[in-house]
């Protein structure tokens, strides 16, 4: 999915939030609804409270990148998403998701507007990789529907 900039007045945090962390509740820990990171391809944190809707715009402020979730993890199977759908990666793809990774948004303020990029959380491995955050501009069968997902909170 291709960057997206748009002014933080002009997207609808709240409305977003909500339809993620309800997503997140339904597939995975709570505490793992949001994750946070200073840059891409740092290791993610979760100890921010995303009860707390001033703790996340907060964060955002300081410059730190939030991450929500588009997708579950992968199961191999069908991959669900916040937008009701479950997408497959082709087998011939260059995409992989590994089965502790999902795609989604990284959301950071910079020059006062809101950037958002999609990316993957790759949950890491017992030795290697370590976790990690990544912005990915190719998310193969997810950039469409992450592009029209977050397209609905933008006003």
């Amino acid at each position: 999915m291709k960057e997206i900039i748009v002014p933080i007045e002009k997207f609808d945090f709240q409305q977003f939030e909500d339809k993620s962390i309800e997503f997140a509740k339904q597939v995975l820990d709570t505490d793992y609804a949001v994750a946070w990171v200073e840059k891409s391809g740092d290791i993610p944190e979760y100890e921010i409270n995303y009860l707390d809707r001033s703790s996340l715009l907060k964060a955002l402020n300081q410059g730190k990148a939030l991450f929500f979730m588009f997708s579950n993890t992968n199961t191999g199977d069908s991959i669900n998403c916040v937008d009701g759908e479950g997408y497959e990666i082709d087998e011939e793809s260059d995409f992989c998701l590994g089965d502790a990774d999902c795609v989604g948004y990284l959301l950071q303020i910079k020059n006062g507007a809101l950037t958002i990029n999609s990316a993957v959380n790759a949950g890491g491995a017992c030795i290697f990789p370590t976790p990690s955050l990544d912005i990915e501009i190719n998310c193969d069968v997810f950039d469409k529907p992450m592009e029209e997902f977050i397209k609905r909170f933008i006003n």
